[in-house]
């Protein structure tokens, strides 16, 4: 802040002081300001802006709540299935040892599943660790980003939510730019940037490469399938009338709302499938020990 305060001080713009911070002032940022500087509407870009961070904080908090809440549930998940695996199923290893002939197989696989967990913890814990980093580094690839990506717009509990975000996010910052007076092509290459997904990055940038040879935004949105139709015709319409800044806030204000309810969506079917798988795992591992003993008490009762 006072190496901004010294900039602007010595005859600098505002939107020169802080393009020198980019991990502070988003591209978005910058041009909004430097736009509201050139039109001399300063103060109300500032407000403007403000809004527009505070929405996409909001909106960043509700995706990543409804990303963390089935990862705690499958930990706990995990967690139990580990617990009996290592701490109750091998106390009954000593009641069933010597009459492996009349275990039935869920019995017995878990037994062998138990004593092979027992001996080799450590080689599970090692695996696991691999198997994240593995993970990890695979996504900072571009082809792992890439299939991320589309995992993420493909898989059918979440698909909804992600496009909701995706086509928000892009269509607010759009229109905000556009109605900032940034000039379009400048416009498409900040949306592309903070799509936040590579498949919609690639789709603002074959725009941006249409629009630079002179045709319009709708001609090659058609072309592709990650926007609805009925947005893509929205959209080529407040192209045609000049109002295309109002009709994408206006799209973006629908979608915002939309991805609210694929969130409350997400979590609420989330919930009860959880929920019933880790109910499927207790009852397996329950009926695995029960079905034993009672088969084993009927031959000492015959």
């Amino acid at each position: 802040l006072m190496q901004m305060r010294m900039d602007v001080e010595s005859g600098k713009q505002f939107s020169d002081a802080i393009a020198r911070y980019p991990k502070h002032f988003s591209p978005l940022y910058v041009n909004m300001v430097r736009a509201s500087e050139m039109a001399g509407s300063f103060a109300k870009m500032l407000d403007r802006i403000a809004s527009y961070l505070a929405q996409e904080i909001e909106t960043r908090k509700m995706v990543i709540g409804a990303s963390i809440y089935p990862g705690i549930i499958g930990g706990m998940a995990i967690g139990v299935t580990v617990f009996l695996l290592t701490f109750v199923l091998p106390r009954f290893a000593d009641v069933f040892k010597g009459k492996e002939s009349v275990l039935p197989w869920p019995t017995k696989f878990l037994m062998g599943a138990s004593a092979w967990m027992v001996e080799y913890w450590w080689l599970v814990l090692i695996g696991a660790v691999i198997a994240v980093v593995s993970m990890i580094l695979f996504l900072k690839t571009d082809i792992g980003r890439l299939w991320f990506d589309k995992s993420k717009l493909t898989v059918p509990l979440f698909k909804r939510m992600f496009r909701a975000l995706y086509v928000s996010r892009s269509l607010n910052t759009m229109g905000e730019l556009l109605n900032a007076g940034v000039p379009m092509l400048d416009t498409l290459a900040i949306t592309g940037d903070i799509s936040g997904n590579l498949l919609y990055k690639k789709m603002w940038r074959n725009v941006y490469a249409a629009v630079k040879q002179g045709k319009k935004v709708q001609s090659q949105l058609v072309r592709s399938t990650l926007l609805p139709r009925s947005v893509v015709q929205m959209i080529g319409a407040g192209e045609e009338s000049g109002r295309m800044g109002e009709v994408l806030e206006e799209i973006s204000v629908y979608y915002q709302k939309s991805l609210r309810d694929a969130i409350k969506a997400v979590t609420s079917m989330i919930e009860p499938l959880m929920i019933i798988v880790m109910g499927a795992v207790v009852g397996f591992i329950a009926m695995a020990i029960i079905l034993p003993i009672f088969k084993m008490s009927n031959l000492v009762g015959g």
